[in-house]
Parts: structure tokens; C-alpha cells; sequence
């Protein structure tokens, strides 16, 4: 499964707002899909919607972070690396 079918998952799963970092940690690349939670402070990500997204993509770790609403604005993720 290659990263942009990921996306495309990842939309069919949440309305929140959502990016895909490329970072590494210890063990190597990873894919930190990172994803907003929304006003009221809920994400619409379960256990069910997490099987969608796979564990490895394209050779790389994925984690799924969940963050504050606008901690991706705040933070101005979209200047990092990411996919």
C-alpha cells in the first residue's frame, strides 16, 4: 500500500483536518499522520477506523497522533516535510 492511498483512506474516515509528516525516530522513517480533534474535543478515529490505516506504508512506521483543534494552523505544520 503506498502513502497516498493512506489519504485517501484517511478522508473517507474523518472530517477533521489532517496531515502526513515524513519524520523518523530510533527504528528509522515514519509516517506520523497527524489529525485534529474537533471543537468539542473528540476525534472521529476508533478502534474500527484504525484498521483501515496499516501499521507499515511504502516500508515506513505509521502513528497516528491526535492533536488540539487548529494545532495544525497554530503550529504551521504544513511548513514541515510532509506527503
Amino acid at each position: 500500500m503506498e502513502i497516498n492511498k493512506v489519504k485517501k483512506d484517511i478522508i473517507d474516515v474523518t472530517e477533521q483536518a489532517f496531515i502526513i509528516l515524513l519524520e523518523s525516530d530510533d527504528s528509522g522513517n515514519l509516517y506520523n499522520i497527524i489529525i485534529e480533534k474537533d471543537e468539542s474535543g473528540t476525534c472521529d478515529i476508533d478502534e474500527i477506523k484504525r484498521q483501515k490505516i496499516p501499521g507499515v506504508v511504502d516500508g515506513r512506521k505509521v502513528v497516528i497522533t491526535t492533536v488540539p483543534n487548529e494545532y495544525i494552523k497554530i503550529f504551521n505544520l504544513e511548513r514541515k516535510k510532509h506527503v
